[in-house]
């Protein structure tokens, strides 16, 4: 509950999916400003549709592979004695987009190591996808302890610190997952990509790593 200073009224802000998805909309501008439409939306003879099943006109399919290394400090304040593990699940504006993969719990809290840690996403829309990330307490019913949005365009190749916030959004930096992050061509698009100029270079397997920006979390 936070009280507004206009008129003393108390306001109920509910922390839920929506809270963290439109937090993470808007880590591009520092939480403040506007969120555009991506060109896919707007432009002229776009392909665009929720339930379509390759890229968008001016977009390109994307493979994503995901290897939770360890995590740092993800115990709770209140349940100590109980199992962790880590859910990652894209929100993509494409229906075929939106997958999520939960980790094997792991009962060491200071610096867990899980098993079943690596995810391979493929995505139609990558512009338009959001990586949410989530710690829970493992029970009969999960708790949530730390959760995350960050856009998937953000996600730079390579080994990479995650900070979390709590499920308040309070950023929590000493709390986190080390991750290494692999950006490559969808298989069923590789030819396609290959001439394109987004690309930065292809190995001699025809992978193609993408150009990406840092994480600016």
């Amino acid at each position: 509950m936070t009280e507004d200073s206009s008129h003393g009224s108390m306001v109920q802000i509910r922390c839920d999916n929506g809270f963290y998805i439109n937090d993470g909309l808007f880590i591009k501008s520092n939480g403040t400003g506007y969120v555009l439409k991506p060109s896919q939306m707007t432009t002229k003879g776009s392909t665009y549709h929720p339930q379509m099943t390759k890229p968008a006109t001016g977009d390109y399919s994307q493979r994503i592979k995901i290897e939770i290394l360890c995590g740092q400090f993800v115990e709770s304040e209140h349940f100590t004695d109980l199992p962790v593990a880590i859910e990652m699940e894209i929100i993509g504006a494409v229906e075929k987009d939106c997958q999520s993969f939960y980790t094997e719990p792991s009962n060491n809290l200071f610096n867990p190591v899980w098993e079943r840690s690596t995810f391979t996403f493929d995505l139609s829309l990558p512009s338009m996808c959001l990586l949410l990330v989530k710690v829970v307490i493992v029970s009969r019913v999960n708790r949530l302890v730390y959760q995350t949005c960050l856009p998937v365009d953000l996600l730079k190749t390579g080994v990479r610190y995650i900070p979390m916030k709590s499920p308040t959004g309070v950023l929590r930096p000493e709390n986190g997952i080390l991750v290494h992050l692999s950006h490559g061509a969808n298989v069923n698009d590789r030819k396609r990509i290959k001439s394109t100029e987004f690309c930065d270079s292809v190995d001699a397997s025809s992978e193609v790593v993408y150009r990406s920006r840092l994480l600016t979390c």
